[in-house]
């Protein structure tokens, strides 16, 4: 049982298949090859060492990358199977939901084009494939065809449909990097059918494919729309995407709409590997607007392993962007401790109505047991480590199931057939089998599982809601934010968040989301600033930052002196405590503590943009830090302090250390220079 998930396990033992072992397994025999074919399970598995003996136990291989592979076996072989010295872990795919549900108007990514009636130009995405893996996309859409009425869509795949007449299948990927895909399911349209199919008076005739959700349509218009549609709610360029000039390629994902066939949990692996098939020599952005929210935040999940090692396989080309989730105010994600041969209840709200849903426990250790109490009920019997238990007729007809193994204790909330789950207020409750105090997280499905109340040792945080597929090293993980009231760009209320449990608290490689607002500067003054620092690429000395909020021009910085060839130090300060006393003439409206962010946050963007080694973090006031930054020298000076006294410090700090033909930059430098030099001249030009 240790190398399978408790949600697979849980399976097994619905399925009456948790008892197998190797002891007690055999060879089929000709009976057995005579029957009819076993019920079969799909899964993760992480290997080591070779694939071939698995294969020889009957794997089926769906998808591989690097050493994890989305695979199948006959339920009945399954424990055999993870009881092999090549299987390291066997983990349970979840279905993913939909979670992007508003516009990013103001990313100010029209700064960097421009257009001219039809036409567009400058940074447009022209020559760039944009991958969305989502509901599908409404290919008769007039923001998806070119100013000639030409489609922008180069491929699109619908892995829920069943090939008719002359569809096409996608055939298997042989490629150098890829490997070996063996796709085989659902049904793929090229340009050229598109192109038919706009042409006909029946275009969904020719191509099959529809976003009934209409969630994919919306994601593709925010990316890469041209807005060029005009109808009755406004007219034509009123809502642009970020690259309306990118190629498309759109996969409509089986397991995220109403209706679909169970996935088998190869097919977000697939689409992606499809998707870069298909591009060729393109660059390529993905775009996962999914999530999960059942799941450990300590370990990365294998499907995110997997991303990770495609993402290594394609080190220049290739970027992979995934939401944080949508459960930040949802209430589905609580915390706790079970004091030392104690316990503690958890309280659970199960929607009227609601249809199969789960709640995971996850903990460091084997000692805790766990019960469940339906409304009005009594508390069950108490499921221990290593074993599971199924609780019928006490879900209105249905059943609740309880798997405890390895630190994580599974709840599955299974309606009648024909009915939903009993809802009200359930109650989880969790023993210590020990004499150990031990923490514990606990999260439930998305957009439809119980939500947790806080009281009586549990807390009910927004932190820690960030999807399981936030565990990725390396893909990009962005936040939604708010665009309106007194909390406008900052993360919206709804949009999930980190830390991660994945490293020690406070480390900053736990942060999530990866992307938000991280400047304060207009991208006029960046442009300034980037310039300046081209102007000074050939002297000699670090560059320095003078207020650094989130380090968003400090990575800025960073980056662009490594790519012109000469990466320099960067010394990045700030006193994390917001402003400090402004002076009521000179200073206009600043005010006492405006732009506080914490050390952590700064660190954990320096970190995500990979130059966390570049960078020296000094926290403190200027007046305090300066003097220390003893025989250095600097070519560049952002100074970014906002506030008079704050840029005047910085002045006659800088000036005496800059080398020659040094620049030094910021929003107050010419009156705070002006009034610095009439005390003292300038060392240095």
């Amino acid at each position: 049982m240790k190398k399978i998930s408790p949600e697979l396990w849980a399976v097994l033992s619905e399925k009456g298949s948790s008892g197998h072992s190797r002891q007690t397994a055999k060879p089929p025999s000709d009976a057995d090859l005579e029957s009819a074919t076993p019920e079969t399970v799909s899964f993760y598995l992480q290997y080591q060492n070779s694939l071939e003996p698995l294969k020889a136990m009957g794997l089926e291989v769906l998808s591989e990358s690097g050493n994890v592979v989305v695979g199948k076996i006959a339920i009945n072989r399954l424990v055999e199977l993870s009881e092999h010295p090549n299987v390291v872990f066997i983990e349970k795919p979840e279905p993913p939901t939909t979670g992007l549900d508003n516009s990013i108007p103001d990313i100010r990514a029209n700064l960097v084009w421009s257009r001219s009636g039809d036409t567009f130009s400058g940074k447009t995405g022209k020559d760039v494939v944009v991958g969305i893996i989502d509901t599908g996309i409404d290919f008769t859409h007039k923001t998806f065809r070119k100013a000639d009425n030409t489609t922008r869509i180069l491929h699109i795949w619908d892995q829920t449909l069943t090939a008719q007449g002359g569809d096409s299948v996608p055939s298997p990927i042989a490629h150098t990097t890829l490997g070996t895909v063996a796709l085989g399911y659902g049904v793929e349209y090229d340009k050229n059918q598109i192109k038919t199919a706009l042409e006909s008076s029946n275009p969904f005739s020719i191509v099959r494919h529809k976003d009934k959700d209409g969630h994919g349509s919306h994601v593709t218009g925010i990316a890469a729309g041209d807005g060029s549609q005009s109808d009755a709610c406004c007219g034509a360029y009123t809502y642009v995407g970020v690259a309306p000039e990118a190629d498309i390629i759109a996969v409509r994902m089986r397991g995220l709409t109403a209706g679909d066939a169970t996935p088998t949990g190869s097919e977000m692996i697939d689409a992606i590997r499809y998707i870069l098939q298909r591009a060729g020599t393109s660059p390529v952005s993905i775009n996962l607007s999914i999530y999960r929210n059942n799941g450990r935040r300590d370990v990365k999940s294998k499907d995110m392993v997997s991303i990770d090692n495609i993402l290594a396989a394609f080190p220049t080309g290739l970027a992979i962007v995934i939401i944080a989730g949508n459960e930040g105010d949802t209430k589905r994600h609580a915390t706790g401790t079970v004091s030392s041969g104690g316990g503690v209840d958890v309280k659970l709200k199960v929607a009227v109505g609601s249809s199969a849903v789960s709640v995971g426990v996850h903990y460091t250790g084997t000692n805790l047991k766990a019960a469940i109490k339906p409304p009005g009920g009594a508390l069950s019997a108490f499921v221990t480590d290593s074993n599971t238990q199924t609780f019928n007729s006490i879900n209105n007809g249905g059943s609740v199931a309880i798997n405890n193994g390895g630190g994580n204790i599974w709840i599955n909330f299974a309606p009648p057939q024909k009915g939903s789950n009993l809802g009200g207020d359930w109650v989880l409750r969790l023993e210590d089998t020990a004499a150990t105090a031990t923490p514990f997280h606990v999260w439930s499905s998305a957009k439809t599982g119980p939500t947790f109340t806080a009281g009586g040792g549990i807390t009910v945080p927004e932190s820690t809601s960030v999807s399981p597929y936030a565990t990725s090293d390396n893909a990009i993980i962005v936040g939604a934010y708010a665009t309106e009231g007194a909390k406008s760009g900052e993360l919206a209320g709804f949009s999930s968040r980190g830390p991660l449990l994945v490293f020690p608290p406070g480390d900053a490689r736990n942060l999530r989301p990866h992307l938000k607002n991280i400047t304060a500067l207009d991208p006029w003054r960046a442009c300034s600033l980037a310039w300046r620092l081209w102007e000074t690429r050939e002297l000699d000395g670090d560059i320095i930052e003078c207020g650094g909020l989130l380090g968003g021009m400090t990575v800025m910085m960073a980056l662009l002196s490594a790519r012109w060839g000469r990466p320099r130090r960067v010394f990045m300060l700030d006193a994390f405590q917001g402003l400090p006393t402004p002076d009521p003439v000179k200073d206009g409206f600043y005010e006492k503590g405006w732009g506080k962010v914490t050390r952590a946050q700064a660190e954990g963007v320096l970190w995500v943009a990979g130059v966390h080694k570049q960078v020296t973090v000094v926290e403190g006031w200027f007046e305090d830090t300066l003097p220390t930054l003893k025989g250095h020298h600097f070519c560049l000076a952002h100074l970014d302090g906002d506030l008079y006294g704050s840029t005047r410090v910085a002045l006659a700090a800088y000036t005496p250390k800059f080398t020659p033909r040094a620049v030094g930059v910021g929003p107050r430098c010419e009156s705070a220079e002006a009034r610095w030099q009439s005390t003292r001249p300038r060392a240095t030009a």
